[in-house]
């Protein structure tokens, strides 16, 4: 042992030093045995002194006012100037203001070269710089007190800039709007399903290329036995077109309670097919005992609509009591739909209402009530709809089947809407089945109707079977449909009754008569 004292255990063959008595010490380890070679291994031990205590650690930081400025396309730089201070900041204390020299450079081509635009003279705890509007960055570097040979820190102020405005677009065109002046009315009929008596029913019609009337010419689709064209005269630049249809007495209407018309509009190359849907009146209980059918229409004389230089619209309650006229004799009262249930509109008891353009947002669910006889509590329905041509968005609704016999049949109602006479939210299909089309391609949709669980579910075809897919997940916008039945009450009051593009039907869900509103609405 040289320089080291300890003691060695012969059995554990452990060393344990207890003291160095140099800086350097050491122990010689000799393992002998006969016959093979010796070997020695030498344990090394150093003395460490401890340092003294040092000085704590001091940090000099240079911050800027701002980190980035702008210049806007006037060029004017904001905010218009920056100024960077400096702080020194020892151990553990809050950091205090310090003095230094200050270099500033700046860059005029985006950081590839730097120019020094200011040094002070005399040491400073701050500098303050404004830029010219073309530079793009500012630099500073801080300096130890009496000169700028010792650098403490540096920091840059990126400065951005606003593009030029583009030069304005063309004026976007107009929008295309089509429509019907009546798109339903309620024909008297005798309790055999025959009509009454001969009438004629106007359906005007109009076109506008944003508020410019255009001309616009009307198609008529097959007709139910008893109906005919009487006349058929275009709408033009400067009035609206008219449609008048005659039915016959005694006219068996298709032999059908419900059913509808289909009108194609034409107008700038574009068209639009709408459905005028008629519904017989008839009570056979009151045919057989003689007494008259009451029916309340209403029909508007302007088209029943309002856009941007028609700011109102009429719309006129006619009620009969078999032929004759009994209006003045009856007390009314108008609603409009909304959220799920008409309300009334305050002070409107006249046999007509004008709505304002105000008042209607895309389209306005109007309902008039008459009591006829006056104080009988007897009271009857009809319903308008009120278009708002400056929002171009218009929605309607359709059913797969016309009417349901004996109780029979199922099938589905669905809504499209439409914008400058396009369908903005097409629908992926108006193929309506319980049993999947044959012959499909991948890619293709149907609607599959099931009767027992009473859905109407949109499925797609990937080329070997037909996979349910959610409607929601294809439409642009949400549909919400509430139901009114046979007695004008509204009967989902809280919340829609079904969501979706399109839902199915039978009778028990109509139950007689059942009518039903869809408000579309964008997510």
């Amino acid at each position: 042992m040289h320089g080291i004292t300890g003691s060695y255990n012969t059995s554990t063959h452990i060393f344990r030093p207890t003291a160095i008595t140099a800086d350097n010490g050491y122990v010689d380890f000799s393992c002998t045995r006969q016959g093979y070679a010796n070997i020695t291994r030498r344990y090394t031990a150093t003395k460490q002194y401890a340092g003294n205590d040092g000085d704590d650690a001091v940090v000099y930081n240079l911050i800027p006012s701002v980190y980035t400025m702008n210049v806007n396309e006037s060029g004017t730089v904001t905010p218009s100037d920056v100024t960077f201070t400096a702080y020194k900041k020892i151990g553990a204390a809050n950091r205090t203001n310090t003095a230094g020299r200050f270099i500033l450079r700046v860059s005029t081509d985006g950081g590839e070269t730097f120019t020094a635009v200011e040094t002070t003279e005399n040491d400073a705890t701050y500098y303050t710089y404004s830029p010219a509007n073309n530079v793009d960055i500012i630099k500073c570097t801080l300096y130890a007190p009496g000169g700028t040979t010792t650098q403490l820190d540096e920091q840059s102020v990126v400065i951005t800039r606003d593009g030029i405005s583009g030069q304005n677009g063309q004026n976007g065109t107009d929008g295309l709007s089509m429509g019907l002046g009546n798109y339903s009315d309620v024909i008297p009929c005798n309790a055999n399903g025959t009509v009454t008596a001969a009438r004629d029913i106007s359906i005007p019609f109009y076109a506008y290329k944003g508020i410019t009337r255009v001309a616009v010419t009307a198609t008529v689709g097959t007709l139910p036995s008893g109906v005919s064209v009487k006349t058929n005269t275009a709408g033009t630049t400067s009035a609206d077109g008219l449609l008048v249809l005659t039915v016959a007495k005694d006219a068996t209407l298709g032999n059908v309670s419900t059913g509808d018309i289909t009108i194609t509009l034409a107008a700038q190359s574009k068209s639009i097919a709408y459905k005028y849907c008629f519904t017989k009146n008839l009570k056979a209980t009151d045919g057989i005992n003689g007494v008259n059918a009451v029916i309340l229409q209403l029909f508007s004389a302007d088209g029943g609509y309002v856009k941007q230089g028609k700011t109102n619209t009429t719309i006129q309650s006619i009620l009969y009591s078999g032929t004759t006229d009994v209006t003045n004799s009856a007390n009314f009262k108008w609603q409009q739909f909304t959220s799920g249930n008409y309300a009334d509109i305050t002070g409107q008891t006249a046999s007509s209402i004008t709505i304002t353009d105000t008042m209607v947002t895309d389209q306005m669910w109007l309902k008039c009530v008459a009591e006829y006889p006056k104080s009988s509590g007897k009271y009857y329905s009809a319903y308008f709809v009120v278009d708002d041509l400056s929002d171009p968005l218009v929605a309607y609704s359709y059913s797969t089947i016309a009417e349901f016999k004996n109780s029979q049949g199922f099938g589905a109602i669905y809504t499209r809407v439409y914008q400058n006479g396009e369908e903005v939210d097409p629908i992926k299909s108006t193929t309506f089945s319980s049993t999947s089309p044959t012959g499909a391609k991948s890619g293709d949709y149907y609607y599959h109707l099931d009767s027992t669980a009473k859905t109407c579910t949109l499925k797609k075809y990937n080329g070997s079977s037909w996979q349910n897919i959610s409607s929601s997940d294809n439409d642009i916008f949400t549909y919400a449909y509430y139901r009114i039945n046979n007695q004008g009450e509204t009967l989902d009051t809280a919340s829609a009754w079904k969501s979706g593009r399109a839902q199915y039907i039978d009778p028990s869900i109509i139950n007689g008569r059942m009518q039903f509103i869809c408000e579309v609405s964008k997510p």
